[in-house]
């Protein structure tokens, strides 16, 4: 999925340096365990073949930050980016508002998130190799009454 969705914008040894870094089994597994963090996964009906995945991070202060949403290319746009969303928060009740940092060039992401009430408000930049990589910081606050809608 990282090929096709950043692949556009990111050189493809930049992209297998990310995955290196941020998607190691050990990290993966560490977050799986750790309770400020929630590593969900979406299965089709038959409960065999994975449509998505999220992790999400609470901090102290009660924000979600979502280090991870992905939706299998061929399950986009039906509903379960928001469904993987609103499982997240159920997760983390009290949380007061969700944060997310999507890279520049990703125009479907930006597109989800703005659709689901996020707004940008800043930018950053990170560097993997030698590649600076711009991203977006949306937030969206959290209204405990009406959950995610």
């Amino acid at each position: 999925m990282w090929q096709e969705t950043y692949g556009t914008f990111l050189p493809r040894r930049t992209i297998q340096k990310i995955l290196a870094l941020w998607h190691t089994p050990e990290l993966i597994s560490f977050q799986m365990e750790d309770p400020d963090f929630f590593f969900g996964v979406l299965r089709d009906d038959a409960g065999i073949d994975i449509i998505g995945l999220v992790t999400v991070k609470k901090s102290a202060e009660g924000v979600l930050s979502i280090d991870r949403l992905y939706v299998h290319p061929r399950f986009q746009r039906q509903g379960f980016g928001k469904r993987l969303l609103d499982y997240s928060l159920g997760m983390f009740p009290c949380s007061r508002k969700f944060r997310v940092e999507v890279f520049k060039g990703n125009g479907k992401a930006l597109n989800f998130y703005a659709g689901q009430g996020f707004a940008v408000v800043g930018t950053k930049q990170d560097k993997v190799e030698d590649v600076l990589l711009d991203a977006i910081v949306m937030e969206k606050e959290l209204d405990r009454r009406s959950r995610f809608r």
